[in-house]
């Protein structure tokens, strides 16, 4: 590395060397430039060529500590891609050092701006926003629109890692402004990667609010934008760039049902990050291939790429310990290994806690250890101390048989104590079991557990050829419940509604809270026709007479998309066929059962 390096630079040092004095410094800030362009192709390759370039400026006759100073934040750039932020920052610091007073805007807000980039990597989130600040001043300040630009990007960054997301969106959106407006297509390209990171974080958010509409909405943004990005860096010959793009997409496909199609994007943008040596680009992809994995039951595997992010990731980074910790719950659960899903669930709060402050680790550790079942263990162990065992001892007037009755006793409060702690943890099972299978809110089945009987279903089918038909069931304007009488009376009209349809289905039958306002019934031995035919009975039941809720009496509808199995289905290819069934039914008034691909549909009883 270090021999190919100085080839590359020997074509710069024989310039230097044959130039003028007053020409030394410009070569040294040019061959400062060309050292940063690397962090996209070869870092690796720009430290090293940095280094030489460095001894280089500092040996300079007059000494040119502009181009020092710009070396050291090239080396800084490169050391930040390959996920060496300690050593970013440090050079940073020693390029702030002697960065002299005439420096121009554009060098000003480049080290400065570095500087932060390497201290929010490693979490010092209140120095890179002053860095961020300088710099996005000094840029304004000279009219410098691209320099303005890129800061804004780097501050909505910042942002969003805070969890501030609209005003990360906010800075996002006037670093898109600015880039458009001068056509710079790799700073256009790069903010449409971050504008498609909050639409992810978005979606997610709509998920857990139970919004499907706009959930898939912002999951397409993270698509569109990505795709946008990726043609962008295509053309450009950016290979980071790609690898972050198609990562995006890969996210995007996973997350509106295509796992398959998924995995094409996140095995190129993982090979891509090997190549050039982005080590967090490379742990985000072992990370999201596992989700990816996951979903498609290859647990194995998913594993395998979580052993390999979690030996990549830097001893001082809560952040992405904790990208690696979650999807090891993910994949406990899918395996049905509730012990393992609550011990990684434990340490993702741990992270989230360390995160916040560091200063807080003794208290999590103090507050998981008390969590902790192997508390009766100690408790044990201190019984058979020694300090116990020596007591026993000295007390030589006891009888041999008072020594045994004493022996024979601690013998049972021993017993006693690990029956106690197994039949604890057989009930810790039972109740994590049941809490991974039931919404907290209707106790319904949840779509996690629903999920796991549709699959069996199908193999059922597989087995036998017996049908079964899924019900997609979404509360007629439930919106406007919460939004006039609160969240909590919404809440109650989830349960009354679960209540009601429950008391008219089979014992076989599985209902669950899918999420938001929407239901899903699973019906085994049920055809298309037959589930319609349930489908008005449930209908009819929600709509029999208003909710009761303290003072309150709510007229309920719902309306229900009907949708039988076809051999050769997903679960996911079921269940959106009774999604679109439902909301064919919304589109024609609301309060109705629609079969999927069918014209027909049972209007309400009048």
């Amino acid at each position: 590395m270090f021999r190919s390096a100085l080839a590359a630079l020997s074509g710069s040092l024989f310039v230097l060397c044959s130039t003028s004095v007053d020409a030394a410094c410009p070569a040294i800030e040019a061959e400062a430039t060309s050292i940063a362009a690397l962090r996209d192709t070869d870092p690796a390759r720009g430290v090293s060529r940095g280094e030489i370039a460095l001894e280089q400026a500092r040996t300079a006759t007059p000494p040119c500590a502009i181009g020092e100073a710009m070396v050291l934040s090239a080396i800084g750039n490169n050391l930040h891609i390959l996920g060496r932020n300690n050593e970013a920052a440090e050079r940073y610091r020693q390029a702030l050092d002697i960065l002299p007073t005439d420096a121009t805007p554009a060098q000003v807000a480049t080290v400065h701006r570095g500087a932060g980039v390497a201290l929010a990597e490693i979490e010092s989130y209140e120095p890179a926003l002053e860095h961020y600040l300088i710099a996005l001043s000094a840029s304004r300040d000279a009219g410098d629109v691209l320099e303005a630009a890129k800061t804004a990007g780097n501050i909505g960054n910042l942002y969003n890692a805070l969890g501030q997301l609209d005003r990360s969106r906010d800075y996002h959106s006037q670093a898109l402004q600015g880039f458009e407006a001068i056509d710079f297509k790799p700073g256009i390209a790069g903010t449409l990667i971050n504008l498609g990171a909050l639409s992810a974080k978005f979606a997610s958010a709509a998920q857990e609010a139970g919004d499907v509409a706009d959930e898939r909405r912002q999951n397409e943004e993270l698509r569109e934008h990505n795709e946008r990005a990726l043609a962008l860096f295509t053309e450009l010959g950016n290979e980071r760039g790609i690898a972050y793009a198609s990562s995006n997409i890969g996210l995007a496909l996973e997350r509106m049902g295509d796992p398959a199609q998924s995995l094409v994007h996140l095995e190129r943008a993982l090979m891509l990050r090997r190549q050039i040596g982005d080590v967090h680009g490379e742990i985000n992809s072992h990370s999201t291939l596992a989700g990816t994995l996951i979903r498609l039951e290859r647990f194995d595997e998913a594993r395998s790429h979580l052993d390999r992010a979690d030996s990549l990731v830097p001893d001082d980074n809560f952040g992405l310990a904790l990208a690696i910790a979650q999807p090891r719950v993910d994949l406990a659960e899918a395996r049905g290994d509730f012990r393992e899903a609550l011990r990684w669930q434990r340490e993702v709060t741990r992270l989230h806690s360390a995160m916040s402050s560091e200063d807080n680790n003794a208290r999590v550790a103090e507050l998981q250890s008390q969590f902790d079942s192997d508390q009766q263990e100690r408790e044990i162990a201190l019984l058979r101390s020694d300090a116990e065992v020596r007591s026993l001892e000295l007390e030589r007037q006891h009888t041999l048989q008072k020594v045994g009755l004493i022996i024979s006793a601690l013998v049972a409060v021993l017993i006693a104590v690990l029956y106690s702690r197994l039949r604890l943890g057989r009930i810790t099972a039972r109740e994590l079991q049941r809490a991974a299978r039931t919404d907290p809110v209707t106790e319904l089945a949840n779509r996690r557990f629903m999920i796991e009987r549709i699959e069996h279903e199908i193999q059922r089918v597989r087995r036998s050829g017996r049908p079964f038909t899924l019900l997609m069931i979404d509360v007629d304007r439930f919106k406007a419940i919460n939004d006039d009488h609160g969240h909590g009376i919404g809440d109650a009209v989830l349960i009354g509604i679960g209540r009601r349809m429950t008391g008219h289905l089979r014992a076989q039958d599985t209902l669950a809270r899918w999420g938001g306002e929407e239901f899903l019934a699973l019906l085994p031995d049920t055809n298309g026709a037959g589930g319609l035919v349930a489908a008005e009975k449930l209908r009819a039941a929600v709509a029999s007479e208003p909710l009761a809720i303290n003072d309150l009496r709510i007229a309920l509808s719902v309306t229900i998309g009907v949708a039988d199995y076809d051999n050769g289905m997903s679960v996911d290819d079921c269940v959106r066929a009774a999604d679109q069934a439902m909301y064919a039914g919304k589109r024609e008034g609301r309060d109705r059962s629609v079969l999927h691909r069918s014209s027909s549909a049972l209007s309400p009883a009048t």
